[in-house]
């Protein structure tokens, strides 16, 4: 995309002609309010990069000497000009009347039609415009468990934490920490359990942190301890949650306590013994796990015997 020298008198035109100050500017095509005032005055020149960020929030291709329409072929989702909206076809047969008379001229009309019609931020949108990039992601990772130049296919990491990086670089800069947050609560419950050592419990470190979680979970930790004399010894309680995805991309295996519950409106607990529980959830048994610690303890007891037999050295006399 060609830019002139007075693409940043350009710029500063069509952000007054659609009323957004520089920062909100700034905010709609993604770049800090420095970088809208540099092009502004001059400063800096309109990189292609910006004028793309510019063209996808506005539908306006900025040129040589004015600002022109662009809806069409550079439709950001995934929709030919065949599949306009209704609404979109009609507005572009009335703005393209056939004399060219207004085709170089972008109003506010444009972008509220553009933002309306043709890329509006909705769940459709969003949802389209994922379809369409996820492809290039798969091949993207793809491509890097490939063999490279001489046969270097350890690259999948990089591409991997790269991502990572820009998940939660575009979180954190374009201030969706909120809005992410809210999504998770809404769309990512599930009914998992949380378990406690019950000799744990009766002589907690924090008694405090303990009620706290209890609370987090949907318990009455005073209530619960009531039941505890129903434990047998090496009991576990477990409890019944509602929990829910953390922003975590990397792992992406965090959960937390939902702050509503819609699948476990009333919480439920039960005893059960630990090494059945470890077994249960986290394949560990008390076999393999005695066995483990009488080598480690046999391990120990073999280097003590060793070092006591060692001669002891030092300077001479």
């Amino acid at each position: 995309m060609k830019t002139h020298k007075n693409s940043g008198q350009l710029v500063a035109q069509l952000r007054k002609t659609i009323g957004k100050s520089q920062s909100q500017f700034a905010v709609l095509v993604g770049v800090s309010k420095y970088a809208i005032i540099a092009v502004e005055n001059g400063r800096n020149k309109l990189s292609k990069s910006l004028a793309r960020r510019i063209q996808i929030a506005t539908g306006a291709k900025i040129l040589d000497e004015n600002i022109r329409f662009e809806p069409v072929s550079y439709l950001p989702v995934a929709e030919s000009p065949g599949k306009l909206t209704p609404e979109a076809a009609k507005f572009l047969r009335s703005r393209w009347d056939g004399t060219g008379k207004f085709d170089d001229l972008y109003t506010r009309k444009d972008f509220e039609q553009w933002r309306a019609n043709f890329f509006p931020s909705s769940d459709e949108t969003a949802r389209k415009s994922f379809d369409k990039i996820k492809q290039w992601v798969e091949f993207i990772f793809k491509a890097a468990a490939k063999p490279g130049v001489a046969g270097n296919r350890d690259r999948l990491p990089a591409v991997y934490q790269s991502l990572v990086e820009w998940l939660n670089e575009t979180r954190e800069n374009l201030k969706l920490e909120k809005e992410v947050d809210d999504i998770l609560e809404q769309e990512t419950h599930g009914i998992g359990e949380a378990a406690y050592s019950i000799s744990y419990l009766k002589k907690p470190d924090d008694p405090e942190r303990v009620r706290e979680e209890f609370a987090a979970y949907g318990y009455d930790f005073n209530e619960v301890k009531k039941h505890f004399k129903k434990a047998k010894p090496n009991d576990w309680i477990v409890l019944q949650t509602e929990c829910r995805n953390l922003w975590e991309p990397f792992r992406g295996a965090e959960f937390i306590p939902c702050k509503t519950r819609t699948l476990l409106t009333k919480p439920k607990f039960h005893f059960e013994n630990g090494w059945d529980y470890a077994g249960r959830t986290m394949h560990i048994s008390k076999e393999d796990t005695l066995r483990e610690l009488a080598e480690f303890q046999a391990k120990n007891a073999r280097a003590k015997m060793t070092a006591a037999d060692e001669p002891v050295t030092g300077p001479k006399p």
